[in-house]
């Protein structure tokens, strides 16, 4: 009788380390990890105090994605941390940071509502609530200004309206500055019901500094009760309405000027408010502030940019602009440099740079197309510049033309340089080379434009890089996402260009084969002397990021993951660098994953004659499913009897025949071995009888 017999055993995985050494680098100073998995959306608002900063972090506390939190960094891991909660536990917002003095102010919203504005010397025993300005229901103090020997505010105390403020530092007691006297209300009984409380308000919008002197627009449209000769009671208006005003660290707001004082038909109006344009931006160039009013003349729909020193003279219209209205406002974020002033401009579409010396609106410097809002370097400004044939790219203008700092990603899609910061001698830039987005920098000339570091972020990724840069003293921060999730899992660096740094050596350690769906891990191990580094390690697959170890006293490991393709994989694990030590990357090692394996036999009987032959089916299972390819061998007692190739075309099964064998008891066993895309793997052991 014939008998067939199957037998199994799971694969046996071989995993071969692989060690590779990178050599030392003696590379000059670059960015360097100072934190990993900060959370929520990070503001650009930031003041620093030495090489210390303090930012804004939106929804970091973890109760609430509108929560804000100010954090700090001195450039460490352990010095960087969440620095002022206004509600813990709760929802608080923290916004307006200004550098005042020695330290800066800012302002929160805690528990009971309301933003009050805050004085901190950089220590948590020294970050204090200035006053309690505004009364519970009335809203928020705004913090306007910070200049020169003073903070200006507006507040609503519940009795004078939104009104000026002005504090002169720790110690002191903001002052009220009353600019519209109106009264909260009338005692003229007869006028009671539309009076209105608001009337009170002078409102003041900041525009900026010029010297010492804060240059701000107020509502003085002074209302009063009044009775006529008739005896009809009624409400009488005096005053300039919104008109421009300047006031310094010492002494009452003074009238700039009252630049409207007729009405739209040419009569006489003294208290015709001017139409200053909200939300865009101002410029100080040569003593005076520049500034945006939206037209007044009939039938000219262009903005209006004006100038002023600070008194009445001084004073005056530039010129019309041609600038886009977008999002409710006039596209102007001026920037000064050389004796011009720079802006983007609209002429029906986007008309690329233009610059003026402040006596009119200037003339196109750059190509026509998309530009960004200039930033100041040195005698020029240096901007992105969208173009048909290269999309955008970084350009510097000197305020006469434009010179192109590089096509950095050759073709139409462009580098979209952003966002732009001065600091030093350079402006730095998150730029997309084509790679991902990495850190450059310029100094203004096209030789002198280069990428800093190539970031260790996601492949594929279109919205990583630097998002913002803090600039201190001594250090340029900026936060990097590593992939295309600016809220989560995103990074601080920092850069010294002066920073003496030790070299160091990395080296990775990984399993030559790995099973799919495997578990599997490397190590990696960082040394330099005075040792050991700190910080992090981000473990590549070719240009893809895999993720990010923190290193432990000089060294870490991380778990592969376990749905890596089948193939080879080359990896490199690169240390990112702290403030003693520099970055170094390992040589690369190469892991094989193939098909997990289970290998079935089957014999066509259990005993058998000396002269017959035994046939053995070998039948491999994967995972995941593929023909594999290599040798199989039959094994007779531990020896080899037969031996045959696995071939894609067999589709994992394949006969073995052994020739007769000897009287008596034999084990049996498959073999699997030598594939390129399959793990190792053998049957389990089967005795068969042979007889005469």
């Amino acid at each position: 009788m014939t008998r067939s017999v199957r037998w199994m055993l799971g694969a046996i995985l071989v995993l071969v380390m692989g060690l590779v050494a990178a050599p030392a680098v003696a590379a000059p100073p670059e960015p360097y990890r100072v934190a990993t998995g900060l959370e929520g959306g990070t503001s650009a608002a930031h003041v620093a105090i030495g090489d210390r900063i303090f930012w804004v972090n939106h929804g970091s506390s973890g109760t609430s994605s509108n929560d804000s939190e100010l954090w700090t960094s001195d450039g460490t891991s352990e010095g960087t941390h969440e620095f002022f909660d206004p509600n813990p536990g709760g929802r608080g917002l923290v916004g307006s940071l200004l550098k005042f003095g020695s330290g800066f102010v800012f302002t929160a919203t805690g528990p009971a509502g309301g933003a009050e504005v805050w004085y901190s010397d950089g220590t948590t025993e020294g970050t204090e609530m200035i006053a309690d300005l505004t009364v519970d229901d009335a809203g928020s103090t705004w913090l306007l200004e910070a200049g020169p020997g003073a903070v200006y505010l507006a507040a609503d105390d519940g009795a004078h309206g939104r009104e000026l403020y002005r504090w002169t530092g720790p110690g002191a007691a903001p002052q009220l500055l009353d600019v519209n006297p109106t009264a909260r209300m009338t005692s003229d009984e007869e006028l009671q019901d539309q009076w209105r409380t608001d009337w009170t308000d002078s409102s003041p919008v900041a525009l900026g500094m010029v010297g010492d002197a804060f240059v701000f627009t107020a509502d003085q449209t002074i209302r009063t009760a009044d009775v006529s000769e008739w005896g009809d009671h009624y409400v009488a208006t005096s005053g300039t309405g919104r008109e421009l005003w300047r006031v310094g660290p010492t002494g009452p707001p003074q009238l700039v000027k009252d630049i409207s004082q007729t009405d739209a038909w040419g009569d006489p109006s003294p208290q015709e408010s001017t139409p200053f344009a909200e939300r865009t931006g101002t410029a100080v160039m040569g003593g005076s502030l520049y500034f945006l009013l939206d037209s007044t003349e009939p039938g000219v729909a262009e903005p209006e940019m004006w100038r002023t020193n600070g008194v009445s003279e001084g004073t005056v219209k530039v010129a019309h602009l041609p600038l886009a209205y977008l999002d409710d406002q006039w596209d102007f974020e001026p920037a000064v440099a050389g004796g011009r002033l720079f802006y983007r401009a609209w002429s029906g579409d986007w008309d690329g740079m233009w610059a003026t010396d402040g006596t009119g609106a200037g003339q196109r410097v750059s190509p026509a197309g998309d530009a960004t809002d200039p930033v100041t370097l040195g005698s020029g400004v240096v901007f992105g510049l969208e173009q048909d044939d290269t999309g955008r790219e970084p350009w510097f203008s000197g305020g006469t033309s434009s010179v192109r700092l590089g096509d950095l990603r050759a073709g139409a899609a462009g580098a979209h340089p952003f966002p732009i910061t001065t600091w030093g001698s350079h402006a730095y830039f998150g730029a997309n080379g084509g790679s991902g987005r990495d850190l450059y920098r310029t100094d203004g000339t096209p030789a002198g434009t280069e990428r800093v570091m190539d970031l260790p972020n996601a492949a594929g990724a279109v919205l990583d890089g630097p998002m913002v840069f803090y600039g201190a003293e001594g250090l340029l921060y900026f936060v990097n996402s590593p992939d295309d999730d600016r809220n989560v899992g995103n990074e601080l660096w920092a850069f010294d260009p002066n920073r003496a740094v030790t070299a160091t050596s990395t080296v990775l350690r990984a399993p030559a084969t790995v099973a799919y769906g495997a578990a599997a891990t490397v190590t990696i191990a960082v040394t330099g002397a005075g040792g050991p580094p700190t910080g992090t390690v981000t473990i590549r697959d070719g240009q893809r990021v895999l993720g990010t170890a923190e290193l432990a006293n000089g060294a870490a490991t991380f778990a592969l993951p376990r749905n890596l393709a089948l193939g080879d994989h080359v990896l490199t694990a690169t240390y990112s660098g702290d403030a003693q030590f520099s970055s170094s990357t390992s040589a690369p090692v190469t892991v094989r994953v193939k098909a997990a394996t289970r290998l079935g036999g089957r014999v066509n009987d259990l005993t058998f004659l000396t002269t017959e032959r035994i046939r053995v089916t070998a039948t491999l299972r994967t995972t995941p499913a593929i023909n594999a390819t290599g040798r199989l061998q039959l094994l007779v007692d531990g020896r080899v009897r037969a031996t045959a190739t696995l071939a894609a075309r067999h589709r994992n099964t394949l006969t073995l025949v052994s020739p007769p064998l000897a009287r008596g008891r034999h084990r049996l066993q498959v073999v699997f071995s030598q594939s390129p895309n399959a793990m190792d793997a053998r049957t389990g052991v089967v005795t068969i009888t042979v007889y005469r």
